[in-house]
């Protein structure tokens, strides 16, 4: 493979060791293994000692792949490693490797306040919240907030709100939004009350006017928009008053928006022409900014009433001792603002910081960075601004082009300016070759983004570089399709929704053709990094969506098709749910008749109006609690008898059993998941109702009661649903589908930007202004007026710049959104078009100026019909045959072993003496000598062994021939050996698979034989593989390679040590042996060191 043109850089980072960094780091261009690689050199080199690294990353998920890549790069280092002194620092590190922190900034801001919570304002004891408990606390905090308005004085100003038509949850709205930016300084000072008379002295003569002109009757065609405006205030002014300045607001609201007047309406078009300029002349110079005016007004009074309850929420939190997310940020970077002794302290501890993901961080972590590595000219100097870190301790990987949580906070801004200080005091790399994507790919990236980037970065857009792909495009004869295609479709009927069907239809046959018998081939490379192609499989398949809405509905469209499937970010309400939670209101509440009667209609029973109907006619209740003792009588009232008495026992189980336990069991009684599997997109319906009983689980509130879970269910399908699952969830053979945002870091051999409709533009909602310190917000207030319509309610001064601002930042984002898009992709992006609405397809960009890309062909593929079931099932013989099933899976497919029990089983046991000391006197000794390898010796090893004596039950008489045992050993030659070797290791333990085959030639037996002396009564046909386990005592590392040692507290008389040799050769061998093979470690010599008798004998000779 050819050097990339990038590896000075790539060299810097792993050599450059004392110098700050920031690297900007391309798609598929390696920034993990730049992380790595620069943890192993500070490792090598000594500039860093493991427990003084730390690593932060953008999620969970990026820690623990982040943290096991470290561990694999250091054990392969300690391995290769040919100096002694870099083998004793790789040997150290993983000895201290649990003190490394490698984690999300929330958890390390976490660490820091549980070890520093005085100096923090915290109770010591204090509890993190998670998002969900984190939003539910907020909201109880807002319900208080309200009950102690009148106790505070404030509730005129609630009134005051409620007569502009606000309501609570608006204000609930703004509050929640405050919340979120509790760093930010909220600016909202007073102005004056608009004049209404504005309007007074304007509008009515303007209706006058136009009303003159209006026709007596509705026109053929109805009324146009200006007219019907001109009816409606014409009735409300017969209850309403212009001298009302609320009435007044509300009459000239109605005029904002577009009055289209159509000529021939009127009575005189020339007229209408007139009085159409007339009021769009008024709009502009009266009613416009009437409007802003009064918002503008409205705008502070939102704040200052909202204000409160956020400091009320904060003062909750720290007197019941529970933190937010966004507490742990601000809390722990207070605390090293204001303490210079715990700033200087932590400072010490962690003094290389490595940040993965900057671009998308919150911005408080940019202060903390430079808090912890900076120093400043004066000493004791807090403002982060004014720190320079010192060299090397910090180094930072990001690319501005992937930026794309500014809804969550991140700011490219506050990237730009650690970007210029780090370039002050260290250097900015690039790192541009990418190893993801083929050439074709990395062609289309360049030429399109090459024009929606600019040369040089500017405030609110990163730079354009050019990706250098290193994967060469498959060859004609491989049959591996690659590159760029489209899907395109012509004009759909029936809105969106339908646009998303067709699109999932097609790319789920696509993806079922590519993963059949003559299907897709996948180039990669093999170990030897050359490359071949294999048969496409489902998780070679990724499906991004711009948003949430039809995710499942691509889940859907594959299970058809039969191919699993992973959703991440969907959300969706089946049937069975609606159902569920009818059940549990049913349960919850026994008078419910109205739930009662739609859970006997539901699909999990089917009763009949007629069944019913025949069950009242009988003289009985519909009640569960009430059903009579004895057999109904009439038979048709039997189905609701039935069903009822299920019920009660049912509602016995609420009562008795945890409220999700209980949930569960009834779902299995009724067989809920298996009735779910077998509709359509059936493995999506059942994953989405374990998913459901697992959020319930965490759900703290309704796992207390049952109430509390039917309540729970309720607000769910009353509201989005539950997120989506398949019973396929966490296999790695699926499809993954998710929306755009989910889908940084990931890539996939072929990648389809599904869904071409549903963009849609929109103005800024909020604006933070971050070159200012403190950093200044301001926000867009509004409510849901229609089903899709939202009216702004109030406004700060000067919003429309800031709007324009803001939108200048969120265009940028869009462009970034759409390089993760279409950067994803291995060998095939796949983009789907719609030539009808270009404006709400959000991929048009991705093809402007390319007219001739191929369309992707899409075989035809039928999904199998269901066949109905029509005969007559054998419900005893099915049951035999599943009970039988269900033995066979419960039998073991693997056993475990011990390498002792399986060498010693295949040899003859020699005579042992009759003064033998025990097992737990050979426990004693063993210890002993491991405490003796870590320094201890004299009084306080004996000491040591006494104690250990104590907890072992040895007897007294026996302790001290064990220390004696334990010094003479430290006098022998053999450890004044391991005294002299490279590395001296004690009681290591060992796991390793092998087959029967493998047990059976090792162990001189037969399998089943070995199957047998294993696990008394496991069957050996099950059995497949042997976990073997064992402990090495002792063993040491020479030049020429590792010595093995056993050590044996036996007693035996003269001439018995040959049988006794002969005993335990088999069980230091198989150690020697795995040590080579299945560690790779060379061994040099192994042997048995027998304690009573101060004898070694090696064995290799």
């Amino acid at each position: 493979m050819n050097r990339p043109n990038d590896w000075e850089a790539r060299n810097r980072i792993e050599d450059d060791l004392e110098t700050n960094l920031l690297v900007e780091a391309g798609a598929g261009s390696g920034k993990t293994t730049s992380l790595v690689g620069r943890m192993i050199s500070l490792i090598r080199t000594g500039n860093a000692q493991v427990n003084r690294i730390t690593a932060i990353t953008f999620t969970n998920k990026a820690a623990d792949e982040l943290r096991e890549r470290f561990r694999l790069a250091l054990e392969k280092s300690l391995s290769n490693a040919e100096d002694a002194e870099e083998k004793q620092r790789y040997a150290a590190a993983m000895e201290g490797l649990d003190q490394i922190f490698i984690g999300t900034i929330h958890a390390f801001c976490g660490m820091l306040l549980r070890e520093r919570p005085v100096e923090a304002g915290l109770d010591p004891a204090f509890r993190e919240l998670d998002e969900q408990a984190g939003e539910e606390f907020q909201s109880r905090c807002w319900d208080d907030y309200l009950l102690r308005l009148e106790e505070l004085g404030r509730v005129n100003e609630l009134e005051e709100l409620q007569r502009y038509c606000i309501n609570v949850n608006t204000l609930k709205a703004v509050y929640d939004r405050v919340s979120l930016f509790s760093d930010v300084q909220i600016e909202a000072p007073e102005v004056p009350r608009p004049d209404f008379d504005l309007i007074r002295l304007s509008l009515p003569r303007l209706m006058a006017e136009a009303w003159s002109y209006m026709p007596t009757y509705e026109p053929e065609r109805g009324w146009d928009a200006l007219q019907r405006v001109l009816r409606l205030i014409k009735q409300k002014e017969r209850n309403w008053s212009w001298e009302n300045d609320l009435h007044v607001l509300s009459m000239a609201m109605e005029f904002d928006k577009k009055l289209e007047v159509t000529q021939n309406r009127w009575t005189e078009k020339a007229m209408a022409k007139e009085i159409r300029d007339r009021f769009e002349d008024w709009q502009i110079t009266v009613l416009f900014p009437f409007i802003r005016a009064w918002r503008e007004y409205l705008y502070p009074k939102f704040i200052h009433f909202v204000m409160p309850a956020v400091v009320y929420t904060q003062q909750r939190r720290t007197e019941l001792g529970v933190v937010s997310f966004q507490d742990l940020l601000e809390k722990a970077t207070a605390m090293l603002r204001e303490s210079s002794a715990v700033r200087g302290y932590f400072a010490n501890r962690f003094q290389r910081l490595l940040v993965d993901e900057f671009q998308d961080t919150d911005p408080i972590q940019a202060e903390m960075l430079f808090l912890l590595t900076g120093t400043g000219v004066n000493e004791g100097e807090n403002d982060w601004r004014k720190l320079q870190p010192r060299p090397g301790s910090l180094f930072i990987v990001g690319d501005p082009k992937q930026s794309i949580y500014r809804f969550r906070r991140a700011d490219i801004s506050i990237y730009n300016e650690v970007k210029r200080r780090i370039a002050e005091s260290g250097d900015v790399l690039q790192l541009y070759a990418n190893f993801r994507s083929v050439q074709a790919i990395g062609d289309y990236v360049n030429y399109q983004f090459e024009s929606k980037f600019p040369k040089v970065a500017s405030e609110e857009q990163a730079a354009f570089v050019q990706m250098q792909t290193q994967s060469p495009n498959p060859v004609a004869n491989k049959m591996a399709t690659h590159g760029i295609h489209t899907l395109t479709y012509p004009k759909i009927a029936g809105g969106k929704a339908a646009v998303a069907n067709e699109d999932a239809r097609q790319v789920s046959a696509y993806i079922a053709w590519a993963c059949g018998k003559n299907g897709l081939n996948i180039q990669e490379r093999d170990a030897n990094g050359d490359y071949k192609v294999r048969r496409a499989v489902p998780s070679d398949f990724l499906i991004l969506l711009k948003t949430r809405e039809f995710i499942s509905l691509y889940a859907e469209a594959l299970d058809r098709c039969g191919i699993p499937a992973d959703t991440a970010g969907s959300a969706a309400i089946y049937l069975e749910m609606f159902s569920l939670a009818q059940l549990s209101a049913c349960l919850a509440d026994p008078s419910n008749k109205i739930a009662l009667l739609s859970v006997l209609r539901c699909e999990f029973f089917g009763i009949s109006d007629q069944e019913l109907y025949d069950y009242k006619k009988a003289g009985h209740p519909y009640h569960y609690l009430a059903i009579p003792d004895n057999v109904v009588e009439i038979p048709e009232a039997m189905p609701v008898y039935v069903v009822l008495e299920k019920l009660r026992t049912y509602y016995t189980w609420t009562r008795k059993l945890p409220a999700v336990t209980a949930l569960t069991r009834i779902m299995e009684d009724m067989g809920l998941l298996v009735h779910a599997s077998q509709k359509e997109a059936g493995a999506t319906r059942a994953g989405t109702l374990i998913k459901l009983l697992q959020q319930l689980q965490d759900e703290i509130d309704s796992a207390a009661g049952w109430g509390a879970l039917a309540d729970t269910l309720a607000e769910w399908c009353q509201g989005k649903g539950v997120e989506t699952s398949s019973l396929y969830a966490g296999r790695n053979q699926s499809v993954r589908i998710m929306n755009l945002h989910k889908a940084k870091g990931l890539e996939a051999p072929v990648v389809f930007l599904a869904c071409p409709c549903g963009e849609s533009d929109h103005d800024a909602t909020e604006y933070v202004d971050r070159t200012v310190d403190p950093a200044v917000g301001y926000f867009i207030i509004s409510q849901q007026k229609y089903e899709f319509v939202k009216e702004t309610l109030a406004q700060p001064v000067g919003w429309e710049a800031m709007n324009l601002r803001e939108r200048e930042f969120m265009n940028a984002e869009r462009d970034r959104l759409l390089y993760v898009a279409a950067t994803r992709a291995k060998q095939m992006l796949v983009i789907s078009q719609y030539p009808e609405q270009p404006a709400k397809c959000p991929w048009s960009p991705l093809l402007l100026g390319m007219e001739m890309v191929p369309e992707l062909e899409v075989p035809v593929f039928e999904a199998e019909e269901r066949a109905e079931y029509r005969g007559q099932l054998d419900v005893a013989a099915f049951m035999a045959e599943r009970a039988a099933k269900v033995v066979r899976l419960g039998q073991s497919s693997y056993a475990r072993a011990s390498v002792t029990g399986l060498t010693k089983s295949s040899g003859e046991a020699p005579e042992w003496s009759s003064e033998g000391r025990g097992m737990s006197y050979g426990s004693l000794v063993h210890m002993g000598i491991e405490a003796a390898g870590k320094g201890m010796a004299g009084e306080q090893l004996a000491a040591y062994m006494e104690m250990l004596a104590d907890q072992l039950k040895v007897k007294d008489d026996f302790v001290a021939e064990a220390v004696l045992a334990v010094v003479a050993f430290t006098n022998s030659e053999l450890w004044q050996r391991s005294l002299r070797a490279k590395t001296r290791l004690h009681e290591v333990r060992l796991l390793f698979k092998k087959s029967l085959e493998e047990i059976a030639v090792e162990a001189v037996s037969e399998p089943g034989d070995v199957v047998s002396s294993i696990e008394a009564g496991t069957v050996a046909e099950t059995v497949r593989k042997v976990y073997v386990e064992g402990v090495i005592d002792f063993l040491f590392e020479e030049e020429e390679g590792w010595v093995i040692v056993d050590f044996k507290t036996d007693h035996f008389e003269e001439g018995k040590e040959e049988a006794f040799v002969r005993f335990y050769r088999p069980q230091v061998m198989t150690y020697a042996r795995e040590w080579e093979q299945t560690f790779g470690y060379r061994v040099k010599e192994a042997g048995l060191y027998f304690v009573g008798h101060e004898r070694y004998v090696e064995l290799n000779k």
